[in-house]
């Protein structure tokens, strides 16, 4: 819930999802953002059952809990079955969005007046890493048109982030960079980012795959561990009565 209503009041926070999804709308994100808010709640208010039949040794309330923790759970294994079983497609259509968002809405460096062009900047910089696939997803762009430069210098090694939203870099980087961009396929670059951001975002990923797993599992095992406990205090009060 707080991560949701965050998202709901920050006007920059979603600038990395525009990248992942270059057609999303604001309508789309607006209600991603109150799917997130609503399962918030109800997470709150099924904690708040779980709570409350314990102790009030309510088995109404405690039935009610045990089956909405066990239709969560099920949802769960469900989604990562769908998942797994369609990771490869998920995978092509993303990256085919992030490559579609980066043409068509890209305007280029130091451009605070549009959220896309601070978000690829800004993930260029961060992650190392130049265009969706790799540096060539430039050519053909709407910046590429309308820019003498191959690639933008936030694809440049030597680029010094200078905060709000604006890049520079000296004029001998950025010469060697765009001579670099320039060349169909360079076997080692001094200053370009050869990676497309696609890959080095999954890479990062990869990188905090223990910290996910950990707490996936964590998460997991409490989910489990309270509907464990739930129906023994369940069927110790129905004992009772």
């Amino acid at each position: 819930m707080g991560v949701g209503i965050a998202l709901a009041v920050d006007e920059s926070a979603w600038e990395w999802f525009t990248n992942i999804s270059g057609d999303m709308n604001d309508d789309l994100f607006a209600a991603a953002v109150y799917i997130m808010i609503s399962v918030g709640a109800l997470l709150f208010l099924l904690g708040f059952l779980g709570c409350c039949g314990t102790l009030k040794r309510n088995v109404c309330l405690l039935q009610m809990y045990i089956i909405l923790v066990s239709i969560i759970i099920a949802l769960e294994f469900t989604c990562a079955i769908i998942a797994i079983v369609y990771k490869d497609s998920l995978n092509e259509n993303v990256k085919a969005d992030m490559r579609d968002g980066l043409k068509q809405d890209y305007l280029g460096v130091n451009r605070t007046d549009s959220t896309t062009s601070r978000a690829w900047d800004n993930m260029q910089e961060s992650l190392q890493c130049c265009g969706a696939e790799d540096y060539k997803d430039y050519v053909g762009s709407v910046w590429d048109q309308g820019n003498p430069d191959p690639v933008p210098v936030t694809c440049c090694k030597g680029v010094q982030d200078l905060g709000n939203g604006y890049y520079g870099i000296s004029d001998a980087e950025k010469s060697q960079c765009m001579t670099e961009a320039l060349l169909p396929a360079p076997s080692t670059t001094l200053q370009l980012f050869r990676k497309g951001c696609y890959d080095a975002l999954w890479d990062w990923i990869a990188e905090q795959s223990d910290i996910i797993i950990g707490i996936t599992v964590g998460l997991g095992a409490l989910q489990i561990f309270g509907l464990i406990m739930a129906c023994s205090m369940k069927n110790r009060l129905s004992d009772e009565d």
